[in-house]
């Protein structure tokens, strides 16, 4: 019986420190971003919405493909269909 309330106690703390990162990260995502860019690279594209709007993204370059070339046009939308157009 002690053992299964250690149990639930460590999964309460668990879940009262990772609720705000969880809360946050929902909310960047919708966070609404204005951004042009004229055939520039996907990196170059995440590197200037992430300075514009104080965020950081963490991406393997082996899996996204930085260099290809893109052109987008947005105004307020929440970023996570900002990436998703990227």
């Amino acid at each position: 019986m002690k053992t299964i309330k250690k149990h639930i106690a460590l999964a309460v703390a668990f879940i009262a420190f990772m609720l705000p990162q969880l809360l946050n990260a929902q909310t960047i995502l919708e966070k609404k971003i204005t951004y042009k860019a004229t055939q520039v690279t996907l990196k170059q594209a995440l590197t200037d919405i992430a300075q514009a709007n104080q965020i950081a993204f963490s991406y393997s370059e082996n899996i996204i493909p930085v260099n290809k070339i893109v052109t987008i046009n947005v105004v307020e939308k929440p970023l996570s269909e900002v990436l998703d157009l990227l």
